[in-house]
């Protein structure tokens, strides 16, 4: 029996299955003079197909955005004009894909003697390169100044986005993206 359907799965988790934080921020701003904050606009989610999914998915976003940003103590305000920073969050979901070459190696070794060198043995191997498709989700937080509306803080997400995951499993995927996220804001 080949052990290329065994591999398949552990090759394409091993190469997809991380997730990347990366974040960047204007040195200039005084981030400890932060309190209260508002959305800048509604939290904008697209996949390759829209659907009601959507809205679920920037539902949960800004669930997890809101309870992070409470967490660290800042104060959520419906008026941006009383907000000290403001916050635009947005995602999306595209259809990327990978190669890797997987090896299928057999090999035999025979049978040897005491004090004469004899025996016999052989081998094979048969690689083959495999192509896959998946979807990268991509997560962004943009962390705004409220009177000139410049960015002062930007952080994104990627990661492998797994559509039959269960409801449970994507609040969860989606908190913990979030709060790797912003675990990064303010900047120490």
């Amino acid at each position: 029996m080949s052990k290329l359907p065994l591999l398949l799965p552990l090759v394409f988790l091993t190469a997809c299955n991380s997730l990347s934080v990366h974040t960047d921020y204007d040195p200039q701003v005084d981030f400890s003079a932060l309190e209260e904050w508002a959305w800048i606009k509604p939290v904008k989610t697209v996949l390759p197909d829209e659907n009601a999914e959507t809205q679920l998915a920037s539902q949960r976003i800004k669930s997890a955005v809101e309870a992070e940003l409470a967490s660290k103590g800042f104060v959520q305000v419906q008026d941006e004009a009383q907000a000290d920073f403001l916050v635009a969050a947005h995602a999306a979901v595209t259809r990327k894909y990978d190669s890797a070459y997987v090896n299928d190696n057999f090999g035999y070794g025979g049978y040897g003697g005491y004090d004469w060198n004899y025996g016999y043995g052989y081998g094979f191997g048969i690689g083959a390169p495999t192509v896959y498709e998946y979807e990268q989700g991509t997560l962004g937080i943009d962390i705004l100044t409220q009177a000139s509306r410049k960015v002062m803080w930007n952080g994104t997400a990627k990661d492998v986005f797994h559509r039959k995951n269960s409801v449970e499993k994507r609040e969860k995927v989606v908190r913990d993206t979030v709060a790797k996220l912003l675990s990064k804001f303010p900047p120490e």
